[in-house]
């Protein structure tokens, strides 16, 4: 519908990597890290209903979405810095075997976004409407043992804690009649949270059960807890408490894995129609996700002793999402599919070709906490069907040169779907996408 829209993204990115052995048997790794991304988005401006003084291309009869003459461009710019280090020491306290690990980040993360209005839909220019400027600074540290009490029973406690101050100043906004105005107004958000937990495994390599328990921790995106005039949103941080109990077992072809698992949420955030508010995300409150999931891998070349790889493998799973008290109680979580599928089928010749298959399953979702199940006609609420993905690729790689070549058809069936209904209504997906490779790798 609208064929000059574009969005085109530019990436650069570099790292350091270290590691020295500090004693026998203790390491220290680290890293420094830094890219820059920038991202340019033209998008024709419409309407859903005539608004006078504007110009369209053409008003539909019945009444659609309405095409003006015009464009809004934004452009955004992150730079983003870190170092990450940790350090890990294995040793022995009487019968248990220790191996510690004890590491820290900090990273940087800033970010400049600019709204201009253009004159016509294919404008590469316009008439600045917002500028801001956002600065986050994060530190997280953490701390973890894994304790072999005895040959078949590994228990691991761990710890760790984030801490984030994020800043946002507004350069330029609208004033209260709508006029473009360069202004200075500064807005900040603090947040922190302690995540503990604990894992256990019991058993040998090829059989065993584990479990784990640990709270979760998540603050908002500084795009949540800053509104565009620089206020604090007033988002709570999500925080959780996380059960799993499961088994694998393993063979020399065939492995297998359960579990069921159990999320509290005292408070999470949920997708949230940004026409409407100031944000795009709201509290959501104490939410509940209750689900099971398994995964099989079948290497039937190797059980069937094949003169080829041949690899099967598939995963599923169910999870129920609901809110737990409050107006939507009882209703699901938005954007909470209860069934996902997903199988892949591998194939390669010692030749150096290789072929994949793979299936996606994604069940149906709603997409309002209200659960409104009939789309509405501007195409913000109502239920995402369920919808299915096929992928496959073809590889050859000439192993004395270590050249390879690739194709890969993404979305095979060319079957569009409704993927999203944020921002502003329908978002389509599915559709067939043909890439091809070009790689080179030497064994020495």
């Amino acid at each position: 519908m609208t064929p000059h829209d574009y969005f085109a993204i530019r990436r650069y990115e570099a790292s350091l990597q270290h590691e020295v052995q500090v004693a026998e048997h203790s390491t220290l790794r680290s890293s420094l890290f830094a890219y820059e991304m920038s991202l340019d988005q033209r998008l024709q401006d419409f309407d859903r209903s005539v608004h006078p003084g504007h110009e369209y291309e053409s008003i539909p009869d019945p009444a659609a979405l309405l095409l003006r003459n015009s464009a809004s461009l934004r452009n955004r710019v992150y730079d983003v810095f870190g170092l990450s280090t940790e350090f890990e020491h294995p040793f022995k306290t009487g019968p248990a075997g220790h191996r510690l690990r004890v590491g820290a980040r900090f990273m940087g993360d800033i970010s400049r976004r600019k709204l201009s209005f253009g004159d016509s839909p294919t404008a590469e220019s316009g008439a600045l409407q917002t500028d801001d400027t956002t600065r986050i600074f994060g530190f997280a540290g953490w701390l973890e043992d894994q304790i072999a009490l005895t040959d078949q029973l590994l228990v691991t406690p761990a710890f760790r804690y984030e801490h984030s101050i994020s800043k946002k100043t507004v350069h330029r906004l609208p004033n209260d009649l709508g006029v473009p105005t360069d202004v200075h107004i500064e807005g900040s958000s603090n947040a922190g949270g302690a995540m503990p937990g604990v894992g256990v495994i019991y058993g040998k390599t090829k059989l065993n059960a584990f479990g784990s328990f640990y709270l979760g921790y998540s603050a908002p995106r500084v795009s949540q807890a800053i509104t565009p005039d620089g206020k604090d949103s007033s988002l709570h941080a999500e925080r959780s408490r996380n059960y799993e109990v499961g088994a694998r077992a393993r063979s020399e072809w065939l492995r297998l894995e359960g579990n069921v698992f159990l999320i509290q949420f005292d408070n999470q955030l949920v997708s949230n129609n940004p026409l409407n508010s100031d944000s795009e995300f709201v509290d959501g409150g104490a939410t509940r996700h209750l689900g099971a999931e398994a995964t099989a891998a079948l290497r039937i070349g190797k059980g069937l002793k094949l003169p080829l790889e041949l690899d099967l493998a598939g995963q599923y799973t169910f999870v129920r999402a609901s809110f737990v008290g409050g107006t939507y109680a009882g209703n699901t979580v938005p954007y909470s599919p209860i069934n996902t599928t997903n199988v892949t089928l591998d194939a390669a010749l010692p030749a150096g070709l290789s072929a994949q298959v793979a299936f996606g399953f994604i069940g149906s979702q709603y997409t309002d906490e209200r659960n409104t199940v009939r789309p509405v006609a501007s195409g913000l609420n109502g239920v995402i069907d369920a919808y299915t993905t096929l992928d496959v690729g073809a590889r050859y790689r000439y192993k004395p040169s270590g050249v390879s070549f690739g194709v890969s058809v993404k979305s095979l069936l060319d079957k569009v779907y409704v993927s999203d209904r944020l921002p502003n209504g329908i978002f389509t997906a599915g559709f067939r996408q043909i890439l091809a490779t070009f790689a080179w790798s030497s064994d020495d």
